[in-house]
């Protein structure tokens, strides 16, 4: 405690400030303490926690917004008075507070990164610095630090989106610091020595590269040097002038030559040579080829796409020559050259790729950050969109070197172009033009015909979109054409829920005869059948249909409580139980068919009209009957279904109906976790709801008794012992959470409670 006492005595003088000025009274002036000597207490304990550090910090940031707001609204700041002890104190205790953090935690990376975000956000350049120069020599593999100590290099100015200071915060327009640029790229290039395969690192030594050359343009520029003959438009040099930047060598040109041209010679023929290289960029193209031959990122897409993002959206002038060089070299790698979305970008670039315009792109600075804004409008876009789309489709018809190619290239290609068409077809610019809409949704039947191939994601999406289609949109199929394509789709992939989802739209739409829907019906039915989670959506709908158009008889043989089901369920739910432990059923699939049917049944009977406590139980003795035998899987939901349907006031007479499933629950618990999930969801019903029935008590008590349990149950050594002991411990501490959580939302409804007690008696 001697520890504590030292921490707070050293607050006096700040305290004494604070009361002076009037910021704080004496009575929140003895809250705050008594909150840090908790606080200290607990950093103080045998075994410290990184979140007391953190909620401390945390506690110490608020006080300061505090303060700083307190401070302006007296206007002190506007008053003759210095600045005090009170001024910089809070600041340098939560420096002092994090600093002792990553003492303390100093192989967690987040707490360094933390002390390193408010330092900088308060503007402590020499903290920020020697606080990630000791993160580096303790995590020299962490890419999160180069890349900060590097932009903390390029941009000291920058605060964390944390800082507590409101001005610093307020600063939108981030500096270059061209005289730091050595420090900067010597820290990216020590990250790439111990990470060579880290794209983050690369992009941002680029980045770094192609701000450092647009610095250098601007500055020449204000010098009056001649920047605009080595601009966009300049003629390519030999590959020998990559070898010239770094040199610092003359090309093999004339150096006089090169003068005479320029109309200048401060630099020097070596000089000159250099310095319009360096405008052109070469030196970043040399740099990207030395990504391009990197054995990993020369083949990784999204590598390329990051890049293309970035130079799309970098404000330079050499926007267009390297956005060329990346996809020069996605057209050849061997890797990406058959790779669909890489060479959809490649086609597509005319619609996103412009020259550099200040004037025309400050507008989207801050509106919008999307890497793919396109920059065509009106015919030109019209013009451009038909283009890819002939390039796009000569691409996937093409011959050429049809040996290297992947024998699924042309069904991966297919997707792709198919997506990407239906994704313009949306794009607000194209809505407007029912033309080229329709002339979009048109160029992609001939990717959904059985002969090429189609995926099942691309003929449902195109499902999709043309049924979003607004009636009188040309480019929506008439409803008997909408038939005919679910009845392809649906030949196609029999299995498919959406597609036969879609098809039972189509055919409601247009078939007028109940006999053949049915059999279509039935047909769904049968092709889906437990192939997917969401195969319950079919029979679930064919159900309804079938309750409201066909109607049932009972056998003679049909005893009351299996007619209180009704013919056209029961005989659903039987032909789903057959699914259940199939050996061509795929997981649990046929468990989760099976359950779902039943609880489709249970919330049709629950959620038509507001049902009696009676309904509740036929509804409860029915589902839950050995006739049906369930699986776990029902008894999750079919408790919380009978416990929000139940009447109000009636939580006496439910409590034996939800004791029921609890039981079933527990005892068909697939592990322990399930069990705590049966006991948990118990309790949260006994501690609210509940509460007036005297189960209250039952809830502490199956938590109590399932704690035991756990706890007792050994763990049978050998080879499963890990995974016994991970469940084990994993099951303890979700029940521990969770009957917390159940207390505290318990604690909160009665202090509502109170508060509207309250109100009505005001």
């Amino acid at each position: 405690m001697e520890k504590v006492e030292f921490q707070l005595e050293a607050t006096l003088p700040e305290l004494k400030d604070l009361d002076e000025k009037g910021l704080f009274t004496r009575t929140e002036l003895a809250q705050i303490t008594a909150r840090r000597k908790k606080f200290e207490t607990a950093l103080v304990k045998r075994v410290a926690k990184r979140d007391d550090y953190m909620a401390y910090a945390q506690y110490e940031i608020g006080l300061e917004r505090l303060r700083r707001a307190r401070y302006k609204r007296l206007r002190l700041d506007k008053s003759a008075q210095p600045r005090s002890v009170s001024s910089y104190s809070i600041p340098r205790r939560i420096v002092y507070i994090l600093r002792r953090a990553t003492e303390k935690f100093s192989y967690e990376v987040g707490v360094w990164v933390a002390y390193v975000e408010y330092a900088r956000g308060e503007g402590m350049g020499r903290v920020v610095r020697e606080a990630l120069t000791s993160a580096l020599q303790l995590h020299p593999r962490s890419p999160a630090l180069y890349l900060l100590l590097s932009q903390h290099y390029l941009d000291p100015s920058v605060p964390a989106p944390t800082s507590t200071n409101a001005k610093r915060r307020k600063q939108s327009t981030p500096n270059f610091a061209i005289e730091n640029v050595s420090p900067a790229r010597k820290t990216l290039l020590l990250g790439l020595r111990f990470m060579p395969n880290n794209r983050d690192l690369w992009r941002e030594y680029i980045k770094l590269e192609i701000g450092w050359v647009e610095a250098l343009r601007r500055r020449w520029k204000v010098l009056g040097i001649d920047v605009d003959l080595a601009g966009d438009d300049a003629p390519e040099q030999d590959e020998t002038m990559e070898q010239d930047v770094q040199a610092g060598l003359p090309a093999q040109e004339d150096a006089e030559d090169a003068d005479a041209a320029l109309g200048q010679d401060a630099f020097g023929a070596s000089g000159e040579t250099a310095r319009k290289a360096i405008i052109r960029g070469d030196l970043i193209l040399t740099v990207l080829s030395s990504t391009f031959t990197h054995p990993v990122l020369g083949n990784d897409l999204d590598f390329h796409l990051s890049l293309v993002h970035l130079f799309r959206r970098y404000p330079t002038g050499l926007r267009l020559r390297l956005l060329d060089a990346v996809y020069d070299h996605i057209e050849h790698a061997p890797a990406l050259r058959w790779n669909p979305v890489a060479q959809r970008t490649v086609i597509e670039r005319a619609l996103y790729d412009a020259p550099y315009d200040p004037e025309r792109e400050s507008k989207y600075r801050f509106e919008t950050q999307d890497d793919d804004r396109v920059v065509l409008a009106g015919e030109a876009l019209v013009a451009e969109l038909g283009r890819s789309v002939k390039l796009l489709r000569a691409k996937g018809s093409s011959d050429e070197e049809a040996a290297d190619r992947p024998q699924d290239w042309e069904q991966k290609w297919n997707e792709e172009v198919g997506l990407w068409l239906l994704r313009w077809a949306g794009n607000d610019q194209v809505v407007d033009n029912e033309a080229l809409q329709a002339y979009l949704v048109a160029s992609v039947n001939p990717l959904t015909k059985p002969s090429a191939k189609p995926t099942e994601t691309l003929l449902v999406r195109h499902l999709e979109f043309i049924h979003s289609l607004e009636a009188t949109s040309p480019a929506r199929p008439s409803p008997e054409k909408m038939l005919s394509l679910t009845c392809i789709y649906t030949s196609l992939y029999p299995a498919s829920v959406p597609l036969w989802m879609a098809r039972l739209r189509a055919e409601t739409a247009v078939t007028e005869n109940t006999s053949d829907l049915a059999d279509v019906y039935l047909q769904a039915m049968s092709g889906v059948g437990a192939s997917s989670e969401n195969a319950s959506d079919v029979w679930t709908t064919a159900m309804r249909w079938f309750d409201a158009h066909v109607p049932s008889t009972e056998a003679e043989d049909v005893t009351a409580k299996e007619a209180e089901m009704g013919p056209h369920w029961r005989q659903a739910i039987k032909a789903a139980r057959k699914y259940v432990g199939d050996v061509h059923t795929r997981g649990d699939l046929g468990e989760q068919l099976y359950a779902s049917l039943l609880l489709a049944w249970a919330e049709g009977k629950v959620s038509t009209t507001t049902p009696s406590v009676a309904r509740l139980g036929q509804v409860v003795a029915q589902a839950c009957s050995s006739t049906w035998d369930a699986s776990y899987q029902l008894f999750p939901p079919l408790f919380h279904l009978i416990a929000s349907h139940a009447p109000a006031d009636s939580a006496a007479q439910v409590a034996p109906l939800l004791s029921t499933i609890h039981n079933l629950r527990l005892t068909r618990a697939r592990n322990e976790l399930d069990r705590v999930d049966a006991v948990l969801g118990w309790a949260s019903w006994a501690m609210t709801t509940g509460a007036g029935t005297g189960q209250v008590r039952s809830a502490w008590t199956a938590i109590e008794n399932l704690k035991k349990e756990i706890e007792a149950r050994e763990v049978k050594p050998g080879v499963a012992q890990l995974k016994g002991e991970r469940i084990k411990r994993d099951a303890l501490a979700k029940l521990d959470l969770g009957w917390k959580a159940i207390l505290v939302e318990v604690e909160e409804r009665a202090h509502q409670s109170e508060d509207d007690d309250d109100v009505e008696m005001q």
